[in-house]
């Protein structure tokens, strides 16, 4: 498993509850996404906040 260091500059609190993060990447095609969160939600899995971010393309030489 790979954790990256983060900084949260604000607060969280939500009392009887879970709070997780998770990292996940799908390919960069059109629908993609939206059938990878599905999988979430078919388990009743309760989002509240997406960040997201494309890495800059691979120099090819």
């Amino acid at each position: 498993m790979i954790i990256f260091k983060r900084y949260i500059p604000w607060m969280i609190h939500a009392e009887d509850r879970d709070i997780v993060e998770f990292y996940f990447t799908v390919v960069n095609k059109p629908g993609k996404l939206i059938e990878a969160l599905k999988v979430f939600a078919k388990h009743n899995i309760n989002i509240l906040n997406i960040s997201a971010y494309s890495p800059p393309p691979r120099a090819t030489n």
